[in-house]
């Protein structure tokens, strides 16, 4: 009967485990950091001469 216990228990953490990892996983696919830069470019990445004349 304990055994069963040990058994439930590590199969259920074993599913924790893939939750995250399926989780994590999907985020760093669905996140693309060169969005930002495409949408809502920096003002000097977008006009560098800005600078020079201040």
């Amino acid at each position: 009967m304990a055994a069963m216990w040990w058994f439930a228990t590590i199969v259920l953490f074993l599913l924790l485990i893939t939750c995250i990892v399926f989780v994590v996983y999907s985020l760093k696919t669905a996140i693309h950091t060169e969005d930002a830069i495409n949408v809502d470019p920096l003002p000097n990445a977008e006009n560098p001469d800005l600078e020079d004349k201040k």
